[in-house]
């Protein structure tokens, strides 16, 4: 009984040599079950017979000319299909070389299309749930049948669901099941991201109040230029934006952008005529084009599979309220004293954004 209970111990807790299901790379997939449906097989192999006790049933009917092929060319034998790596028998018959990982992999990326479908994303997970807890049974039945087969004794119920809960959580992984996982460093590069956008967006509506009250006594062509500039530095932002993310990196790319935005609010803020005020809305815009490319490519990288569709709407959410919050500001502050405050959100933004940079992570 105790070298029962030995080999018992020591055959469950055997590594990935022992058990095919732990072997990505060569393990079968549950449709070895009818092997006469393979051609260049013999034989019939019994629903009750076990491949890996009996790797013979695996083999091929291998002829001389088979056996003087080169590695690979067996194949290419008229009449004759060689098997030589992991396999399975389709449900039509039809044969396939998918290990449960890739088949598992196949059943969500490839038949399943790339529809803009609400619930996709959970769907995708209930099926790798699926498939994990599917794989985790037949294994914990395949290592209980090479127990029984050396110990005369079947696992216990304890063992068999320890097994179970091992194997399925390994073969999650493998399958990248990812969790929704919320980081500080993410948080804080959301964050500093969201908040470049904020500013596309603030800048965009904050000079529509104030006209009156900035510089009173200016004509309607100056007020026109400060205002339309901004659009003029936008797509010269845009063009910088698209080298620099690549020369200095996504985090580079956002201390460029940051401190852009720091320059023209602080030019804005301080500004003594329109002069000023137009100089600093040119800066303002090739900000606020830098951050329209730079921050989407920066999410989208960052981003893991579960929040894809929350981060890639963050971009726009960021912007339209940024316009929003420069409305509401202008209620108070849109006055003769007041509009240098409506100016200055973007000083001090920036500043805020500065102070995280230390923390903001480089993109994957």
């Amino acid at each position: 009984m105790a070298s029962n209970d030995d080999e018992r111990r020591r055959l469950l807790d055997q590594g990935n040599g022992s058990n095919p299901w732990y072997n990505t790379a060569t393990m079968p997939t549950p449709h070895y079950h009818h092997p006469q449906q393979i051609p260049g097989y013999g034989g019939v192999m019994a629903m009750t017979q076990n491949p890996v006790q009996n790797p013979a049933l695996l083999e091929p009917q291998m002829s001389e000319a088979h056996k003087s092929q080169p590695a690979g060319m067996a194949s290419m034998v008229p009449g004759q299909q060689m098997l030589t790596k992991s396999y399975s028998v389709h449900a039509e018959g039809a044969l396939g070389y998918l290990t449960p990982l890739q088949l598992g992999r196949h059943e969500l990326y490839e038949r399943v299309p790339f529809t803009a479908v609400f619930g996709m994303q959970q769907k995708e997970r209930n099926i790798t749930k699926a498939f994990a807890s599917y794989a985790a049974d037949l294994d914990t039945l395949e290592q209980d049948q090479i127990v029984y087969s050396r110990t005369n004794q079947h696992l216990s119920v304890d063992e068999l669901d320890s097994r179970r809960t091992r194997a399925s959580l390994l073969l999650m992984d493998e399958l990248e099941m990812d969790a929704v996982l919320v980081t500080t460093p993410l948080i804080i590069a959301i964050f500093v991201a969201g908040l470049c956008q904020f500013l596309v967006g603030y800048n965009t509506g904050v000079m529509n109040s104030p006209s009156s009250v900035v510089f009173s006594g200016h004509s309607t062509l100056e007020w026109s230029i400060a205002v339309s500039v901004f659009a003029v530095g936008g797509p010269w932002g845009a063009v910088a934006a698209g080298t620099l993310v690549d020369t200095r990196g996504r985090r580079g790319a956002m201390a460029i952008c940051i401190y852009t935005f720091l320059i023209g609010g602080i030019i804005q803020t301080t500004a003594k005529n329109m002069i000023f005020i137009t100089v600093a809305r040119f800066i303002i815009g090739f900000a606020s084009g830098f951050s329209s490319v730079l921050v989407p490519i920066y999410l989208g990288e960052l981003a893991p599979p579960t929040l894809r569709g929350t981060l890639g709407t963050l971009t726009q959410f960021c912007l339209v309220t940024g316009i929003f919050v420069s409305d509401l500001l202008a209620f108070p502050f849109a006055t003769e004293k007041g509009w240098r405050i409506l100016f200055s959100v973007t000083a001090v933004a920036s500043v805020i954004q500065i102070l995280c940079f230390p923390f903001l992570i480089e993109s994957p």
